[in-house]
């Protein structure tokens, strides 16, 4: 019998150690310490953030690069370099015991983005402050989906109207959002439904943006003043039709995006190849 006590002693420790090993990921320095990617996509930090059996979407890191943030199926998850490295990721504490997804950090590092159907209000755009080290309890911005911004302040979100879905460009002032400017986006090809545009991604200088419908990633590229040139498909260039969820990491080096459940990344080098094979103009 105490044999048998005493392995069952063992077998415990050594769970509790593996699951101590576990939770140290040994990870430093940017993206999470990952080999960083050419222009051929790959799973971004497969087995850590890119994991079997969940759906991970919508990568999200901070200008410092110190945080990031995914989701796992609706719950937000955090990820925060520290003096011991990458912290294994974790539920972020304005999660609550609701469904949330598609966080966005702005370039001040103070406030985020994100969607949720919290009570009592509908589905919308909330967003949280950081005060120190906390987030503040989350308010309720306005109807829409999908926040991304610039370097210079301006947001941009999906909303949805009777014709189908768009893309609008506000800014955040005195405690609100402005009056949504809608954004003339057209296809460069007729055969892709117009009126289908979700989840938008500014480029941090505004020189083009991505977004996502049925068919898989598109890309504008920003013309003269506010005009943006007919939207190319990025996804057959990249050799994943499916492609959807992008966003563009703060120094614009990296393009991240879902694929079958995962978290993929790819430079951003394939986005200016892009623009200079169609000769379109940069702003």
């Amino acid at each position: 019998m105490k044999d048998l006590i005493l392995i069952a002693i063992f077998i415990s420790l050594a769970v509790c150690l593996s699951a101590q090993k576990d939770s140290l990921i040994n990870l430093y320095g940017p993206y999470l310490g990952q080999e960083l990617p050419d222009n051929k996509p790959v799973e971004f930090a497969p087995g850590l953030i890119s994991t079997p059996g969940n759906n991970e979407f919508c990568a999200s890191f901070s200008m410092d690069g110190r945080e990031f943030y995914f989701n796992r199926e609706m719950v937000i998850m955090v990820c925060v370099l520290n003096k011991d490295g990458w912290s294994s990721p974790e539920p972020s504490s304005f999660n609550g015991e609701y469904r949330n997804h598609e966080a966005h950090i702005a370039f001040d590092n103070k406030r985020l983005f994100f969607g949720s159907s919290r009570p009592p209000q509908s589905y919308g755009i909330w967003m949280t402050e950081r005060a120190g080290t906390i987030w503040s309890e989350p308010q309720r911005l306005t109807d829409g989906m999908y926040v991304t911004s610039d370097e210079n302040g301006n947001i941009y979100y999906g909303i949805e109207s009777a014709s189908g879905s768009m893309i609008v460009c506000s800014r955040y002032v005195d405690g609100r959002l402005s009056e949504p400017v809608i954004q003339d986006i057209q296809f460069a090809e007729s055969t892709v439904t117009p009126s289908a545009k979700f989840h938008p991604a500014i480029a941090p200088d505004d020189s083009y943006i991505i977004f996502d419908n049925n068919e898989g990633l598109f890309v504008c590229y920003r013309q003269s003043g506010s005009s943006w040139s007919k939207a190319i498909s990025l996804s057959e260039y990249l050799g994943q039709r499916k492609a959807t969820i992008p966003s563009i990491s703060p120094d614009g080096r990296f393009l991240f995006f879902a694929y079958q459940n995962d978290i993929y990344w790819v430079s951003t080098d394939v986005i200016n190849k892009l623009r200079d094979q169609h000769s379109l103009k940069q702003k």
